[in-house]
Parts: structure tokens; C-alpha cells; sequence
């Protein structure tokens, strides 16, 4: 493993990508379009932004940079986690070539809330596996953890070119759902991925595009389903295609095969007016899920004219403690945008 000696805050070097997030804007085009054949390189807006930070110790910070605290995990499972990071651990060492071995090093570090040397192990693969599509969407998923979202955009879109193609495959849970079935693949998770980078730089266009390219692998199960298409409806709306997110509403029913993304299919039966923001608007932040609803009904109320109750909406998801949640990442990244994130 590479050795990091320098500490290195990730909001220090990263203040000068925030100037170039506010400039991407939901107008921008800088994705692959839907009709496009295959992935296309890294926009140019992005290529000087997400030059690799140097190297350094990440001490993770919020937009802001702010020190974040510890990663909520579970008390009672630290134990289970912390065996199952030392059993990766020396599978690594018995071999220290292993593809795989380096993915499930860095997933084990992340399940217990260390992503930075997580991302250390994802770039050390890297460095003896440099073309895997793999590697390259894991990296991809904890940038976007650390609030490294340009880095994420340039690994997620290189391992979408480099899986462009080939056959998907499902992707094993480290985490297993209650029925111990997993639901996502390489290709529907790379897309998804990457479509949340840029929903989170701002540009609504690139991420629709990701996410449409992302739909038919998406299709496989409900649970994939209905997590695409809730982003996807997002980013259609705030482009201005209301016909285009209308139309995902039309496959969503009451009763859907659901196992993990519960919440979308809420969200999504909300925009379809079969839920009230009400009845989905948590009463406590203290669940994943909760970050989850309550940026998603934020995110409708906003899209509805009621911008007021959005941002204090997005201010109660912040107060939360699960940061590491994609919903409280994209809440901070809605509050930072607008010059409104409590810490500023």
C-alpha cells in the first residue's frame, strides 16, 4: 500500500474545484447523449478540475470543509465488520495481484466508515490494474462519499468506457439485503454512479444522460428500477423535459418487488400524486432512509415553486448524522450551490 505521510484536508485542495461546480450549472450538456453509441470522453469543463488531488492523508470534510465526524455504523455490527476488513485483508496478502482482493479490501474499509483508506486501496489496485472497469466504479462510488465529485465523474466515466460492451454481471453484495439476493450489476451500478457525480456538480443534463444509458441495465429488478428512475425523474424535470419524467412514472405501481429501495418507490408513487410530500416527510433524520425521504421531498417541493420549505427541509437532513447516505450528500450539495449550507 502506498504510504500517505502529509496530512492533506480535502476541503484545501478542493476549494478550487468548488468555483468550477458553481460554473457547471443545470444547463450544461457536458454528458453523453441518450442516443450517443457508446460513453464519451470526460468533458472538457471537467478534465482540469478533476486532476487528482496530491497526494496526502484525505481528513474528509462537507463542502464547506468542515471536519465530518466519525461515519454512523452500527454498533453492535463493528465487531462482524472489523473481521470481515482483516479476512479481506489477508486474502489481499495471499494475492497481493488480486483484481478482486483490492475491491473487497476497499469495500470492507468503506462498510466500516474508512473511506480514506478505502480510496488508498482502490488506487493502489489501480496503479497494478489501471484499466479495470471495476476498480475505477468503486473509486468512482467513495469520491463521491469524500465529496469529490469532479474525481468521481473522470473514474466513472473511464470505467463506463471500459465496460462500454461487455457483458453485465451482478455485482455481489458485501452487505446483503434481508432475502440475500443482490440487485445491482457492474454496468446499472457504473451509471448510476456517474449520474449522481454530475447530479451533485449540477449538471442536470450529463446525469440524465448517464441514468438513461443506465435504464435498460437498470430494468433487471424493481429495486433498480425504481432508484434510476426516481434520479432520472429529477433530472429531467430541472432540465426542462417534463414530458421525458412524466414518462418513467407510467411502469410505477403500489405493489412493486422491492427488497432494499423502499424509499424510491415512495418518492416515485409521490410524484405520481398516490403519496403527499406529507406522508413521506420524516419526523427524525435518525435513518439512512430518513436522509433518503427527506431530500427527495426537499428536491419535489423545490421542483413545485416551494423553495422556502425545500431549504429548511435540506437544513433538517443536514442535521442528521448519516453524511455518508447519498441523500445528505445531496442535500449539503443543494445548500452549497445556493450559498445556504449552514457551515459557510
Amino acid at each position: 500500500m502506498i504510504a500517505y505521510e502529509n496530512a492533506l484536508p480535502c476541503g484545501a485542495w478542493r476549494a478550487a474545484l468548488l468555483a468550477s461546480w458553481l460554473l457547471v450549472g443545470c444547463a450544461t450538456s457536458g454528458g453523453v447523449g441518450a442516443s450517443s453509441p457508446a460513453p464519451a470522453a470526460v468533458p472538457t469543463h471537467l478534465d482540469e478540475a478533476a486532476a487528482a488531488p496530491a497526494r496526502g492523508v484525505r481528513v474528509l470534510t462537507d463542502l464547506s470543509g468542515v471536519a465530518l465526524p466519525p461515519a454512523p455504523v452500527d454498533p453492535a455490527r463493528r465487531a462482524v465488520l472489523a473481521d470481515a476488513t482483516e479476512r479481506a485483508r489477508a486474502a489481499l496478502a495471499e494475492a497481493p495481484a488480486s483484481e478482486t482482493a483490492y475491491i473487497w479490501l476497499g469495500r470492507r474499509l468503506a462498510y466500516e466508515g474508512r473511506f480514506p483508506e478505502a480510496l488508498a486501496v482502490f488506487d493502489d489496485g489501480l496503479l497494478l490494474h489501471p484499466d479495470s472497469a471495476r476498480l475505477l466504479r468503486h473509486r468512482g462510488h467513495r469520491h463521491i462519499t469524500c465529496r469529490e465529485f469532479a474525481l468521481a465523474v473522470q473514474d466513472l466515466e473511464r470505467s463506463s468506457r471500459l465496460a462500454w460492451g461487455l457483458p453485465d454481471e451482478p455485482e455481489p453484495d458485501g452487505q446483503p439485503n434481508a432475502a440475500g439476493i443482490p440487485r445491482s450489476t457492474l454496468q446499472s451500478n457504473i451509471a448510476y454512479h456517474l449520474g449522481l457525480a454530475y447530479y451533485l456538480l449540477g449538471d442536470m443534463p450529463a446525469a440524465a444522460a448517464a441514468w438513461e444509458r443506465g435504464l435498460a441495465f437498470s430494468r433487471v429488478n424493481d429495486d433498480m428500477l425504481v432508484a434510476t428512475s426516481w434520479w432520472l425523474y429529477l433530472a429531467r424535470r430541472r432540465s426542462g423535459d417534463e414530458a421525458g419524467a412524466l414518462a418513467l412514472l407510467a411502469p410505477v405501481r403500489d405493489t412493486m418487488d422491492i427488497l432494499e429501495n423502499h424509499a424510491y418507490h415512495q418518492l416515485l408513487l409521490m410524484a405520481a400524486g398516490r403519496r403527499s410530500p406529507a406522508q413521506l416527510r420524516p419526523s427524525s433524520m435518525d435513518t439512512a432512509e430518513s436522509a433518503t425521504l427527506g431530500n427527495g421531498v426537499a428536491t419535489w417541493l423545490l421542483l413545485e415553486g416551494r423553495t422556502t420549505e425545500a431549504v429548511a427541509l435540506w437544513r433538517e437532513v443536514l442535521a442528521g448524522p448519516w453524511w455518508t447516505t447519498f441523500g445528505h450528500i445531496a442535500a449539503e450539495a443543494e445548500l452549497w450551490r445556493r450559498g445556504e449550507l449552514p457551515h459557510s
